[in-house]
């Protein structure tokens, strides 16, 4: 997976993070950066026996370390996003 940051003004592009030790992802898949520095990504449809999804978030360092994951089983995932809540105001 690859962070990558656009400025439109220079129009001009940059790797902010990239990781290559990453299981293959056939179809779906996105990378964002969250506003606390840290890259979630999802490989929406890993090839494995039966084919799932993962979403992930990590710490931007070389050597990251995994915040948070949630795998899906039996499906492949597509735009997945961790939200804080579903109710304004209140955060899990």
């Amino acid at each position: 997976m690859t962070a990558v940051r656009a400025d439109e003004a220079t129009r001009a592009a940059s790797v902010v993070w990239e990781d290559t030790n990453l299981p293959y992802s056939l179809a779906p898949g996105s990378t964002r950066i969250q506003t606390n520095g840290d890259i979630e990504f999802d490989e929406g449809f890993l090839p494995d026996s039966p084919f799932k999804s993962v979403v992930q978030e990590v710490t931007p360092e070389a050597k990251h370390q995994l915040v948070w994951q949630l795998s899906v089983d039996h499906q492949p995932g597509y735009r997945i996003f961790r939200i804080p809540s579903l109710y304004p105001g209140v955060q899990w």
